[in-house]
Formats: C-alpha cells, sequence, structure tokens
C-alpha cells in the first residue's frame, strides 16, 4: 500500500553523493525528479510544489525548456562535477564543453537562434 501523502515531509528528499546534491522526489504527486545544493532548498521547494498539488493544480512545468534552459541547468551540474573530487571530471573538460555548448547555441537556423528553440523540437529531420 503506497505512503499517504498527507503534508510535504511525506516527499522523499535524499542526499544523491553522483550529482553531490540533494535530490527531490516530486513523482508522488505528478513532479519530476529534482536537484538542489542544500537540504533547506529541498524543503521549500517541497511545500511550494504539496501546496500546488493539494489546491488541484498540476505540479510539472508546463512551459516547455529552450535549449538555452538545458544548456544552463547542464553547466550548473558539470560545474558541481569539477567540485566534487571523487568524479573524474576536469577543469578542461568543463571549459571545452562550456564553450562548445555556448558556440552551438548562437547558431541560427531560419532567423532563429538555436539557444531560443524548444528542446522537443528538435528531431532527426530539423538535425
Amino acid at each position: 500500500m503506497p505512503k499517504a501523502l498527507n503534508s510535504h515531509r511525506n516527499l522523499s528528499i535524499r542526499w544523491n553523493k553522483q550529482r553531490n546534491s540533494f535530490l527531490l522526489d516530486l513523482r508522488p504527486i505528478g513532479g519530476d525528479r529534482v536537484t538542489f545544493d542544500t537540504k533547506a532548498e529541498a524543503t521549500q521547494h517541497a511545500k511550494e510544489m504539496f501546496n500546488i498539488f493539494e489546491s488541484g493544480k498540476p505540479a510539472t512545468e508546463i512551459k516547455p525548456w529552450t535549449v538555452e534552459k538545458s544548456i544552463e541547468h547542464y553547466i550548473a551540474n558539470a560545474e558541481r562535477r569539477v567540485a566534487d573530487i571523487d568524479d573524474n571530471y576536469g577543469p578542461c573538460n568543463f571549459t571545452k564543453q562550456k564553450c562548445d555548448l555556448n558556440n552551438c547555441a548562437k547558431l541560427t537556423f531560419d532567423g532563429l537562434a538555436l539557444a531560443k528553440r524548444n528542446v522537443a523540437d528538435l528531431d532527426v529531420d530539423f538535425i
């Protein structure tokens, strides 16, 4: 029998050693897994999402991700990997990937920069 969802405290917040961050599991209320640097941030987000869940609004982000937003999230995760000594990901790799991603985002197709396109629109036909 699944756990009863009476408050935000029933949502799982765990330390993820591989990502070097706290992982908040919002799947029981229709969300995704979200990472945070501190447990306080994760707890605050859990409160907000649980309030949205109780009111009946959707807990997932409706606005589609752009390439620019996905690059920002990837770079933030890569910075955490560089700071982690146990992860074999050095600053040289990070710098090269950051430059390559930013240069790719500047490419334009039909007058629109790749950074402004939605990730869901990038399919085999587009590439």
